[in-house]
């Protein structure tokens, strides 16, 4: 079977959801342009038509505002706000488009069935359907900040570094944004596309403002910004339109996922949930292993040839002898904690850029702006989840004083 990791995000390879329960999410959004159709909402002043249909699909609180955001000075666009009690999740309403954004996202079933109580809002205050949408787009927008932006390297992959590739020498590296544009679709006149994705990625200085979607922070911080979507015309009624709606919005998450590894997700704390697109789509709340079709022997093997780490350095970084390591990658059991840490080891290796097990084990001692080395940071998560029996004599100092000969040939 193809792995997803192998095949690309765009791939038709096999991928279950997995939810995050401290998600670094900033936003997602998703928005429905409709060409006009419901201008004459705005035109007859009709707000008390409107009012009582988004509030009984659970947005009560209601806002008059103007859109001046990337509108040419002086012309404002009318927008009607409604949140619900708390004010985590909003629906704007423009006579150009429908949009759902909240800081709150659980997960993308709870999102598509919230988008699907807001199309259907609108239908009932029309009185009919809106004959047909022009646009559907799926925006997911992740940072990474504080001491999980130290970590980067290790949770995502190496084509998401940026700057952070490059060795600063004397310099210090500031900020970088790489952008690029897939097109699912027939090839256009000009740049257009009709049917695509465009991504944001890179790190950002403190205060710096992206778009009003991203508010700045005081700090430095890494961005991943995913906008998926489609332009024709395409079915409104809330059953068709949610679907044209998952269908984006899976190709945004594919993109996040293979953007990022398996430490990615353990950080942020993964777990199961039932596939999108399915009757049933409810967390299971058990937690995910990450592991891949391989066995856990196969992976430990892999590891120490990929790794240029030796048995005894990969038995102080588990806290276990070296006999111990050779006996898993001869086949023997390992335990639920070990098996976790090996998964994290086995991501974090991916993630190196180098062309051999020599430079990727000079990037893993080799201490960061941060004075830590991403090894440092692995130990550092190990002695905080278990602190318990692990040596403290396995920091990126204590592998390389094993590097004599003898060691080194092992």
């Amino acid at each position: 079977m193809a792995r997803f990791e192998d095949e690309g995000p765009f791939s038709g390879a096999p991928l279950e959801d997995v939810k995050l329960q401290r998600a670094p999410l900033v936003r997602v959004l998703a928005q429905i342009r409709f060409s006009g159709a419901v201008a004459a909402l705005f035109e007859d002043n009709a707000i008390s038509k409107v009012a009582g249909p988004f509030s009984d699909a659970g947005y009560p609180l209601l806002q008059l505002d103007q859109m001046p955001e990337g509108l040419p000075p002086g012309i404002k666009v009318p927008r009607w706000v409604f949140q619900n009690e708390d004010k985590s999740w909003q629906v704007s309403l423009t006579p150009e488009f429908l949009a759902l954004d909240t800081g709150a996202y659980s997960d993308r079933t709870d999102f598509l069935q919230r988008l699907r109580g807001a199309v259907d809002a609108l239908n009932t205050a029309l009185g009919r359907y809106v004959r047909s949408a022009s646009r559907v787009g799926f925006r997911y927008i992740n940072r990474i900040e504080a001491t999980d932006l130290v970590d980067l390297r290790g949770l995502v992959r190496s084509e998401f570094h940026g700057g952070l590739a490059v060795p600063e020498g004397n310099a210090r590296f500031v900020s970088g944004l790489s952008e690029a544009v897939f097109s699912f679709g027939p090839p256009l006149d000009g740049p257009s596309v009709a049917d695509g994705l465009q991504a944001r990625w890179g790190v950002v200085p403190p205060g710096s403002l992206l778009d009003v979607s991203t508010p700045p922070v005081a700090e430095s911080s890494w961005i991943l910004d995913i906008d998926s979507f489609r332009h024709g015309t395409l079915p409104t009624n809330g059953e068709a339109l949610v679907d044209v709606t998952r269908d984006v919005s899976d190709r945004a998450y594919r993109f996040f996922r293979w953007a990022t590894n398996a430490a990615f997700l353990e950080r942020f704390g993964g777990t199961r949930t039932a596939t999108a697109g399915t009757e049933d789509l409810v967390p299971t709340h058990v937690p995910h292993r990450f592991d891949d079709p391989r066995s856990e022997s196969d992976e430990v093997r892999w590891l120490h040839e990929q790794s240029g780490l030796t048995w005894e350095q990969l038995g102080r970084l588990f806290g276990v002898s070296r006999r111990t390591v050779h006996l898993w990658a001869n086949g023997s059991g390992m335990n639920a904690s070990n098996r976790e840490a090996l998964y994290e080891l086995v991501a974090l290796v991916r993630s190196v850029q180098g062309e051999t097990p020599a430079e990727r084990r000079r990037w893993l001692l080799s201490p960061g702006s941060s004075g830590r080395s991403p090894l440092d940071s692995f130990r550092d998560r190990r002695l905080i989840d278990e602190p318990i029996n692990r040596p403290a004599a396995y920091a990126a100092e204590a592998l390389d004083a094993t590097l004599d000969p003898a060691v080194r040939e092992s």
